[in-house]
């Protein structure tokens, strides 16, 4: 299918004179659309328009400012959550099925975005790639809307394209059930395979999340495309412990056969009932690197990250670096399901409570990213200026 997308400079009260970009909207896991081609276009502004506005079929914009400074090195292709409420847009202007938002860097250039649900009259959650969030100065980018007569240019793909894996488990699943499959967002296809879990909204949830019973709920990946023998990996996972319903209940765990009864330890983050803390697992070069904490709390929203970077094994919990191993070498292979809620590899870890933006991706992040990750989590990441509209 064809759309013409317009891009370009306007100047006040004047004739809008630029070119039309020609767009391939693809199919729904191509990565998203990509520019073919350009034409010539040409119409008149409506008066006072003011000379930055990207295009004035879009009626109203709102600017966004990132509230965050790395203090070590640019963040490159940092995904942000953009939280849209009724008291941020006047959604009776958008489309209804909000085809018309639009996310536009301060140079003109749409922002690849990922939209996980859309509420007509909010609120609304879109997952947007900045191009690059610097050391410093402001990071700031537009939200448009309001052209009836638009449709929806994402490119979820390109959001998600360092990722191997992004389950945003916003997901219908009915309790007790296993027909759900859970979509992966980057378009790679590690589709997760429900069991048992079920949808949940409620506050502290992105969208919607998934609840887990402490019993027999668990979703199921594929490892073939997220297992790694590289030196770089970072797995990232929003949860709510309700319980200590079992012996260190698994936010997740994995393994391989071939290790016989530590076949379940080569992925693990767990809470551990003794310590009262998260701890995670790494199988490296043949050793099993640990990392036991007493950060976090039971009943509490947390944002939880393990990293290897070829040096050392790390756990990060709210964003803030907690422990750390020194370890080096290769990261073993996996060959059972990377288990959600449970550990494919060992028995009576289910998890109690509700998991929420499962990610996994081959890139070592540090402190920064995981800092502004946090943030942008916990809608504490962007501030949102109040709407301009044309006259």
């Amino acid at each position: 299918m064809w759309r013409w997308v317009i891009v370009g400079a306007l100047l006040s009260g004047c004739a809008f004179d630029s070119a039309i970009d020609v767009v391939d909207r693809g199919g729904a896991n191509d990565g998203g659309s990509g520019v073919v081609g350009q034409v010539d276009a040409a119409f008149d502004a409506p008066p006072g328009t003011p000379a930055d506005w990207w295009n004035p079929a879009f009626r109203h914009r709102v600017p966004i400012t990132v509230d965050f400074t790395p203090a070590d090195a640019e963040l490159t292709g940092f995904v942000a959550l953009v939280l849209l409420t009724e008291d941020r847009i006047a959604f009776g202007d958008a489309r209804p099925d909000g085809g018309d938002i639009r996310f536009v860097s301060q140079a003109g250039e749409v922002l690849a975005a990922d939209l996980e649900r859309w509420t007509s009259g909010g609120p609304a959650y879109f997952w947007v790639r900045l191009p690059a969030i610097p050391t410093s100065g402001t990071t700031s980018f537009w939200l448009y809307y309001g052209d009836p007569a638009s449709e929806a240019v994402r490119g979820a793909g390109k959001v998600w394209s360092e990722y191997q894996m992004v389950l945003h488990l916003d997901d219908d699943a009915t309790d007790e059930q296993a027909a759900t499959e859970h979509a992966d967002a980057t378009g790679n296809g590690n589709t997760g395979k429900q069991s048992g879990n079920a949808r949940i909204q409620t506050a502290g949830t992105i969208a919607g999340a998934q609840d887990f019973d402490g019993v027999n709920d668990y979703i199921d990946v594929l490892s073939t495309n997220l297992s790694t023998t590289g030196q770089a990996l970072t797995i990232h996972a929003r949860v709510f412990l309700d319980s200590e319903s079992t012996s260190f209940p698994h936010v997740y765990g994995t393994g391989n056969t071939a290790s016989g009864a530590n076949q379940g330890r080569y992925w693990q983050l767990a809470w551990d009932p003794s310590g009262g803390g998260w701890v995670n697992r790494f199988r490296v070069a043949g050793s099993y690197e640990d990392n036991f904490t007493s950060a976090g709390e039971l009943d509490q929203w947390h944002t939880l990250a393990s990293v290897y970077d070829g040096s050392a094994t790390r756990i990060y919990v709210d964003g803030q670096p907690i422990a750390s191993n020194p370890a080096t070498g290769n990261l073993d292979p996996l060959d059972l399901s990377f288990r959600i809620g449970a550990n494919s590899g060992l028995a009576a870890r289910e998890f109690d409570g509700v998991i929420d933006e499962v990610r996994v991706a081959h890139v070592a992040r540090g402190d920064d990213w995981l800092a502004a990750e946090h943030l942008s989590h916990t809608d504490a990441l962007l501030s949102y200026g109040a709407v301009e509209s044309l006259p």
